[in-house]
């Protein structure tokens, strides 16, 4: 996430955030159905950033008429590491309570946010769950290029006090924990729409809104999002819908946006897989095509390691195989499935990331090892570990140096 805006904000919402108020019991009910959690992690550098978030986000709740439950790691005023949790029932006034007392939270645990979200739940019960989460990103090769994670897989927040990354699979074990499924996940965070993501969220998240790549540090515009729809009226794809209108009407897209069906992600991966034995079937030519079809793709994370999977499919369906055509042609039919909506990329994107390195650098030795994620199990993991070597070995035979000249291959 990139410090963008929201500084002039922090010093008036500080204070409100550090109000003496307390909880006064439960709300009787969710407007429309919905509660919307927010899980705000305003660390580091986000300290500013994320007292205007919460502020954003409140804003439009109470013009709206949403319920909102938000929780913010750094919300007790300036200098303070007391965690806050705020209540707006239905579009009314809030209800402040500090997390912890004088201790500082770690908001990098699933236990940190299956707590809150507990806390969510016994408060404001509602038929429809939207979990927000704001933070720092990192990619699934665990890196992040804003001073956030290092935890070796795909991230969505980050404690840097702790030094404890919010994992995508976290996340999940989160809502796990309190028997949850969330109809809608917002992820204000850089790099959360790529398949590795998606896919662990398939069986706890319905729709997720999520950017390919970097995104703005003022996040959403949850103000003019929330503000303009009444809650009984959305689903979860017109929230998506809603979410996609609003940036495209505001401000630039950062690296892009996408709204997706989670559970599209099990047809994905079926067509992945035959991808990479269309691929595995004709070693030489096949990593040709690939590694072609891959520089003609605009490059996203912090070491040009991932790509959009259906710019890089398109890129394949002038193969001279015939099944490897199909396979990408696939490929490209299964993320158009599950898509709602996206902005950005260029004509022939998807809004759906795979790690797919543009170079040599930025791809750990083991990715993909975990059978039971995306690399794993559809065998991605395995053809860009062999997509690495083939340039490995380009530049041994070329320079005698297999890091020398690979901004070339």
């Amino acid at each position: 996430m990139t410090r963008t805006g929201g500084l002039v904000l922090a010093a008036a919402i500080a204070g409100v955030l550090s109000m003496p108020t307390g909880a006064t019991g439960a709300a009787s009910g969710s407007a429309g159905g919905w509660t919307l959690a927010a899980y705000v992690c305003a660390d580091g550098d986000l300290r500013g950033l994320g007292q205007a978030y919460v502020a954003e986000l409140e804003r439009g709740a109470r013009a709206g008429g949403w319920t909102l439950a938000l929780q913010i790691d750094k919300g007790a005023g300036a200098g303070s590491a007391v965690a806050v949790r705020r209540l707006i029932p239905g579009g009314g006034e809030a209800q402040t309570v500090r997390v912890g007392g004088d201790e500082p939270m770690n908001a990098g645990r699933s236990e940190s946010l299956a707590g809150f979200l507990r806390w969510a739940g016994e408060r404001a019960p509602g038929t429809r769950l939207g979990l927000i989460v704001f933070g720092h990103g990192a990619s699934p090769a665990g890196l992040s290029a804003d001073g956030g994670s290092t935890a070796g897989e795909a991230a969505v927040a980050f404690d840097a006090d702790c030094a404890d990354a919010l994992t995508v699979r976290e996340v999940v074990d989160a809502l796990a924990a309190v028997d949850g499924t969330a109809e809608l996940l917002a992820l204000d965070s850089c790099f959360g729409c790529s398949a590795d993501v998606v896919w662990e969220l398939r069986g706890r998240v319905g729709v997720l809104v999520a950017s390919p790549g970097r995104v703005p540090g003022s996040g959403l515009p949850w103000g003019a999002i929330l503000s303009g729809r009444r809650p009984e009226a959305m689903t979860p794809e017109a929230l998506a819908q809603g979410c996609l209108d609003e940036v495209s009407r505001s401000r630039e897209s950062g690296e892009g946006l996408t709204a997706m069906r989670c559970a599209g992600l099990v047809e994905v991966a079926g067509a992945v897989r035959e991808l990479c034995t269309a691929i595995a079937t004709q070693p030489e030519a096949g990593m040709v095509e690939l590694a072609v079809a891959r520089r003609l793709c605009r490059d996203l994370g912090p070491e040009r390691e991932m790509c959009d999977l259906r710019e890089l499919c398109v890129g394949l369906r002038d193969s001279r195989s015939a099944a490897l055509r199909g396979a990408a042609v696939g490929v490209a039919e299964a993320i158009d499935g599950c898509v709602l909506g996206r902005l950005g990329g260029g004509a022939g994107a998807g809004g759906l990331t795979v790690v797919m390195p543009g170079g040599l650098t930025g791809v750990v030795d083991d990715y993909g090892a975990r059978v039971q994620g995306f690399a794993g199990g559809s065998g991605w993991g395995e053809l860009v570990r062999a997509h690495c070597r083939g340039l490995q070995g380009l530049m041994r035979r070329t320079t005698g140096n297999p890091r020398r000249g690979e901004d070339a291959a």
